[in-house]
């Protein structure tokens, strides 16, 4: 669901849901920012899976998963969060759940 919100004598500024973010653009963004043999659809869908940790703050859900999976959506919601422009909240909440 899209919201609108109308700024006095603008026009109305569209917000995004953080599912339609997540798509096209995100995932061109991965293709141009990983090395080679990165695996981008991988990368994009960890990050549309495990997105609700930078909404919510609560990386729980991440320190149930095996060590590869972990470091995968690890990555992925570093990208994720660079692409958005909120890397410092996925660097406090890293620290704030001592993922490494």
């Amino acid at each position: 669901m899209q919201e609108s919100v109308i700024f006095p004598n603008h026009a109305p500024l569209l917000i995004r849901t953080t599912s339609q973010v997540i798509g096209t653009d995100f995932k061109e963004y991965v293709q141009e920012t990983r090395r080679p043999g990165t695996v981008v659809k991988e990368l994009h869908n960890y990050a549309k899976r495990f997105s609700h940790v930078l909404e919510s703050r609560d990386a729980s859900k991440l320190l149930t998963l095996s060590n590869k999976n972990r470091l995968l959506a690890m990555s992925a919601l570093a990208a994720l969060s660079k692409f958005q422009g909120r890397y410092e909240l996925w660097k406090s909440i890293k620290q704030e759940y001592d993922l490494k």
